[in-house]
């Protein structure tokens, strides 16, 4: 009997061999470009189970930086050495790198005098850098020196000094940075002097995440998160246009603007953004530039949804929620507006410090703990709010005379509680709450 369970067993034994999952390898090819590996792991008839196929990209090792100063660098068999596999460098054949391990190595760098993955400089065909592979470079990962019509998408890149480097002086640079996954560095992707487009990369755990330095870049699409100090940071940006990002987990802030080289240049815009969960501040603007805050969702960051100071943005539409201290946080004597804006569920709505020439309109503010608005040794321009379940509507110091704050509704048609007549949010001392609105502004928020 023992002897019939035994061969029972070892019968059972091949059976299960003979329909175990197996894997299977092949090259194929994604495009004329592009190798692929084919893996199928084939179910062999378990219940329940069926082949399925991925397809790896295979990265060949490239032993030497790439490193192109100018077109004709592209062309032949110079093209070859240098990581071009196909292309003629029009806009409908563009010259093709693609597929490269590239990693650094001290000696060959030194040979070649760059410390660089990939060095575009003076190109104006059009290339794409796709699909690579690059990582522990000792310097820049990609740079683009004075280069238009390039295209940097669907690599990897870690380990570097820099991700991604495009500068243009005196000149001005066009190029696209997409699709990227961007982490591990010290600056994820900087710009400089140039026009730009950084669109749906991910870009993550570096010190900074993007950088637009006096550039007049397009930043949209992008996944920053998790970046030491600033998720995107705005050094002097001219004209840039920051919208649809999702920015979240930076360490200090995860919009930071600051240290202008032209206070006359045209006005930056953060527009649309999901900005939540970062350090310290959603957005920390902290020099006198125009920039227009508009349509932003900032919520849930450890101290202030926006910190202004010594700013002057003009600050719009945004929807500013439960944020650990203040939902804006405004220091320093310049003017600026904050109008239509959804206030709600922070410590303190807005904190206005040492200014006179506020204009506060058109806001919703709701359920603000302590205060909707504070003014400490300020009395802005308050009107044709509503405020709604806060603490205090609003309160004064009195260090610069009375707040200005006619015309809001407080909560109440009877006008507002505390040192105030009526049933509505209180108010402190040193606050001209009268004449006030008899019901909610429709306009607001």
């Amino acid at each position: 009997m023992k002897r019939k369970w035994l061969a029972f067993g070892i019968i059972l034994l091949f059976i299960g061999v003979a329909v175990a999952p197996s894997i299977n390898t092949s090259v194929v090819k994604a495009s004329d470009d592009t190798d692929l590996v084919e893996v199928t792991a084939k179910a062999c008839g378990i219940k329940g189970y069926g082949n399925s196929t991925a397809k790896l990209p295979v990265y060949r090792k490239h032993f030497f930086p790439i490193y192109i100063m100018n077109n004709d660098d592209l062309k032949g068999i110079q093209g070859k050495l240098r990581g071009v596999i196909s292309g003629s460098g029009t806009q409908d054949n563009p010259y093709i790198i693609s597929g490269w391990d590239v990693q650094s190595r001290r000696l060959i760098s030194r040979i070649f005098e760059t410390y660089d993955g990939i060095h575009l400089e003076n190109i104006d065909k059009y290339v794409i850098i796709k699909n690579n592979y690059i990582h522990d470079i000792y310097d820049r990962a990609i740079t683009l020196e004075n280069c238009k019509n390039v295209t940097v998408e669907d690599n990897i890149i870690t380990g570097s000094d820099c991700g991604v480097h495009c500068f243009a002086y005196p000149d001005y640079s066009v190029c696209v940075i997409r699709n990227n996954t961007v982490f591990e560095n010290t600056f994820g992707i900087t710009v400089a002097y140039s026009y730009d487009i950084i669109m749906n990369n991910i870009v993550s755990k570096s010190y900074r995440g993007i950088i637009c330095n006096s550039a007049n870049a397009l930043v949209v699409y992008n996944t920053v998160f998790s970046n030491d100090f600033i998720g995107i940071d705005l050094i002097g940006a001219d004209k840039s246009l920051i919208t649809y990002n999702t920015i979240y987990g930076n360490g200090e802030s995860g919009i930071g603007v600051g240290v202008p080289y032209h206070y006359n240049n045209p006005a930056s815009i953060i527009s649309n953004n999901e900005i939540y969960s970062n350090g310290r501040n959603g957005i920390s603007c902290w020099i006198p530039m125009n920039t227009t805050i508009l349509n932003n969702r900032i919520y849930w960051n450890y101290w202030d949804g926006i910190h202004i100071s010594d700013s002057n943005p003009t600050i719009i539409n945004n929807t500013i929620f439960e944020n650990g201290i203040y939902g804006i946080n405004i220091t320093g004597d310049l003017g600026l507006t904050i109008d239509h804006n959804n206030i709600s569920k922070n410590n303190i709505g807005i904190r206005s410090y040492l200014t006179d020439s506020r204009i506060i309109t058109n806001n919703n503010f709701t359920q603000n703990s302590l205060f909707g608005i504070k003014c400490q040794s300020s009395h802005p321009q308050i009107h044709d709010n509503n405020f709604v379940g806060n603490g205090c509507a609003v309160f004064g110091d009195g260090w610069m005379g009375l707040v200005n704050a006619t015309w809001n509704w407080w909560g109440a048609a009877n006008g507002p509680s505390g040192n105030g007549p009526g049933a509505g949010d209180p108010v402190s001392e040193n606050v001209d709450y009268e004449p006030w609105l008899t019901s909610p502004n429709p306009d607001a928020g």
